[in-house]
């Protein structure tokens, strides 16, 4: 094999400094991005005010900065291929056919196993060098990277961005001619762009896992109804309308609840919402009124919300703040009340569970410690073994184990229920009964 060039080295090198400078630096900046630049509270030394400067004028078209990041990128793509993959390859092809590698080998096989070895040598070291190393220290170090690199890729948009624009105009003049223009054009981002970003994001490190799960809470928080996040009517806890105040408030105290439903007769006559400071408050300043029937106690009663089990909760939630509202009652077609929904059931549909210190955390799915087998609750959300284990439920006609079990069964489950099935590799066995619900099922995995 002939000695290198040295400036064929040199320019490799510069390459791949070129290389690591934007991606490193594009790193950087999404990590710094996630503060705010305009904060001006957060500017501690005059080095942190010039780089939010400096982040402010890169930014000040993104599509510049998109397409200047492109063209640079794929500029240098262009000479690795077109003259560093080549000559690697003429080089590695030459010791193959000529036993530089210990055996001549004929050249209709050396040919094209040597662009496979050279295509792989230098993917390896761009993607390692170039790439991904200066990501993730752009990712670990965004202040040291945006300081020293900033003013570089600065200098790089004033270089490129007459070619940018050319290449740009172009583009549109080709998508102009074929009827692709205005918003398109204008490079509106859809809602799977965003998606994608934030994937890439989170695979780099830039973006942490609760953040971009909030985020594609997000976008499906407008593709929910009432009735998907709902508290069921059997989980509703209610107060008949002639509780004594007394009673109620000892009831109240009892729950970790603070808004209870009160009903005349049965759960789909609700008349009103009571809040336990309220009840307790009055309690404390009408002791005489103790015995007093709670839903008589208009002092105390709010009224209900009532929402069809179909309304999306975007609207739901704009509804509930413009009314004050943490309660609302969910009813179905028929006028019957389905559940309940509240204000943190709403939010929590963005960031997650939210705890407090007198929730238990309730885990549908445990482990018995035997192989392969799992004791879950009834009330489990089909969508919850399927992200556990794989299942796959044809029917979306339910949403929880219970309903699906039922469906099997074809019949309303008795306390000395055993039902046994299997379905998609897992042996399912009924194990416990309560109030016509199923309530604890033994999933074991097949082998």
């Amino acid at each position: 094999m002939d000695s290198p060039d040295p400036g064929g080295i040199v320019l490799f090198l510069l390459l791949l400094v070129i290389d690591a400078i934007v991606y490193g630096f594009g790193s950087a900046l999404h990590s710094l991005r996630r503060e705010d630049p305009d904060d001006e509270g957060d500017d501690r030394d005059n080095r942190s005010e010039k780089r939010k400067i400096m982040i402010r004028k890169i930014l000040e078209d993104q599509s510049d900065y998109t397409d200047t990041v492109q063209l640079i990128t794929t500029g240098i793509n262009f000479v690795y291929g077109a003259v560093y993959a080549r000559g690697l390859a003429a080089a590695i092809e030459a010791d193959l056919s000529h036993g530089g590698a210990g055996a001549t080998m004929s050249p209709g096989l050396a040919t094209p196993l040597s662009y496979i070895l050279s295509w792989l040598i230098l993917l390896i070291v761009i993607e390692t060098l170039g790439a991904q190393i200066p990501k993730r220290l752009g990712a670990a170090h965004p202040e040291k990277w945006a300081d020293r690199c900033g003013w570089i890729f600065h200098v790089f948009l004033k270089i490129f961005l007459p070619l940018v624009r050319v290449i740009s105009t172009m583009a549109r003049g080709i998508l102009y001619v074929f009827g692709v223009r205005g918003s398109t054009l204008n490079g509106d981002v859809t809602e799977e762009e965003i998606r994608s970003i934030v994937n890439e994001g989170h695979e780099q490190g830039v973006i942490e896992q609760t953040e971009a799960e909030m985020i594609t809470n997000i976008f499906e928080f407008s593709d929910k109804e009432a009735g998907d996040i709902m508290t069921n009517r059997s989980d509703i806890i209610s107060i008949e309308s002639s509780t004594t105040l007394g009673d109620a408030v000892h009831e109240m105290l009892d729950q970790h609840n603070s808004r209870f439903p009160v009903y005349t007769d049965n759960i789909d006559t609700i008349t009103g919402v009571v809040h336990m400071r309220d009840a307790v408050k009055y309690r404390e300043d009408h002791p005489e009124d103790a015995n007093r029937p709670i839903g008589e106690i208009r002092e105390v009663l709010r009224q209900a919300i009532y929402v069809p089990e179909t309304k999306s909760i975007d609207d739901l939630f704009r509804q509930m703040q413009k009314a004050k509202a943490q309660l609302v009652i969910v009813i179905d077609e028929y006028g019957q009340t389905s559940g309940i929904v509240a204000m943190e059931d709403i939010l929590e549909e963005i960031v997650g569970n939210i705890m407090d210190e007198y929730d238990v955390d309730e885990n549908h799915i445990t482990a018995t410690g035997n192989k392969n087998e799992y004791i879950v609750d009834g009330r489990t959300p089909l969508e919850d073994l399927t992200k556990k284990f794989g299942i796959r439920f044809e029917d979306d006609r339910f949403e929880t184990l219970n309903g699906f079990l039922m469906s099997l069964m074809d019949r309303v489950p008795e306390s000395d229920c055993h039902f046994e099935t299997q379905y998609d590799g897992f042996r399912i066995r009924v194990l416990s009964v309560e109030d016509r619900q199923v309530e604890r099922v033994l999933f074991t995995r097949l082998n």
